[in-house]
């Protein structure tokens, strides 16, 4: 009779566990989309952001329109090129036509400038959305010129992990 008595208390106890934990899984998955939401701005509202603020330090043309990336892996990109020394994740990349701006938004300076060139890539080779397009679409890869003498090397932005999808 005890054993049984005990089985049950047992059963009992674990079933309010589970409820407890489940009702505390539920609580976390909201405050969690609560917290998706809030932080999720659309990548042209960033772009646009990170822009207007890097137009205040340096001149960038509005035409061809910028495009913007964040730095998503940092450790990668130092390892292509002494560029991203300085850099930190979530810093910003700012390509216009002629250069490559390296921003950081937590400071609002502008941690590096380097020429680039933009060049057209052959028909079929694909690039993933927002890295090595131009505003337009039209699958230009931004290659580096020589730098000069003292200056930095130009960003790999071909294959480099930068958050896609922000372009102004």
């Amino acid at each position: 009779f005890i054993g049984i008595i005990v089985a049950v208390a047992s059963f009992a106890w674990a079933e309010m566990q589970r409820r407890e934990a489940i009702s505390q899984l539920q609580n976390t998955e909201q405050e969690l989309e609560k917290i998706r939401e809030s932080t999720q701005a659309s990548g042209s509202d960033v772009a646009a952001g990170v822009l207007e603020k890097v137009k205040t330090l340096i001149d960038i043309p509005d035409e061809p329109a910028p495009t913007v990336a964040t730095i998503v892996d940092v450790d990668k990109l130092r390892e292509a090129s002494e560029f991203y020394e300085n850099a930190e994740n979530g810093d910003h990349l700012v390509i216009t036509a002629n250069r490559a701006i390296l921003y950081d938004p937590d400071r609002n300076i502008i941690l590096d400038v380097v020429p680039v060139q933009l060049e057209e890539a052959p028909e079929g080779e694909g690039t993933e959305p927002g890295e090595g397009e131009n505003p337009d679409g039209e699958g230009a890869t931004p290659t580096p010129e020589a730098p000069a003498e003292g200056e930095s090397p130009a960003p790999d932005t071909t294959s480099s992990p930068f958050q896609a999808g922000e372009e102004e």
